[in-house]
């Protein structure tokens, strides 16, 4: 959803700008008593007096505006994924810890990374599972071990509490790095 959010912001920012550049152009042109671009400001007021609530147009630039604000809202109010995941080992009654998902999932690819053979690490953090793909040059069971023990430790390290791990090594032909 993010995604969605950051696109429909910059489209939004880039109307806005160029709406913006277009209004502050005719402003300068109106000033200097030159021909408009899009609006001719002498008409201006002659127009704006003459529309009715009934008129098509009018109705039109509402309802743009009113779809506008119901998208901003439902890209606003949209569920994400958290940002942050929960420390159950480490909180106590009167202090609750949490760690950042993004934070927790870069320490599990760099601790799984540097194990020998492993190329690629993904790794996804939740409150409920750690989820982490590794790729090795071998997929015996010593490298399936330390990757095991190395994501055990790591979330244990975190406080992350009795949650499920998931764990997949993948046989790549990558470089060993």
């Amino acid at each position: 959803m993010r995604v969605i959010s950051r696109v429909f912001c910059t489209a939004l920012a880039v109307v806005l700008a160029v709406v913006s550049f277009i209004a502050v152009v005719e402003i300068a042109l109106a000033a200097f008593s030159q021909d408009a671009w899009l609006v001719d400001s002498r008409s201006w007021f002659d127009t704006l007096s003459g529309l009715t609530w009934s008129s098509s147009g009018l109705r039109l630039a509402l309802a743009l505006v009113g779809v506008a604000g119901l998208l901003f809202l439902v890209v606003a109010w949209a569920p994400r994924r958290k940002l942050t995941v929960p420390l159950s080992a480490v909180t106590t009654d009167a202090v609750a810890l949490s760690v950042r998902r993004r934070e927790a999932e870069e320490l599990v690819r760099s601790r799984v990374t540097v194990l020998p053979y492993v190329t690629d690490v993904e790794a996804v953090v939740t409150a409920e599972r750690v989820d982490v793909s590794a790729h090795a040059t071998r997929d015996d069971a010593a490298v399936n071990g330390a990757v095991q023990a190395s994501v055990a430790d790591t979330v244990d390290q975190l406080g992350l509490g009795d949650v499920e791990r998931r764990i997949r090594l993948r046989r790549s032909a990558g470089r060993v790095a």
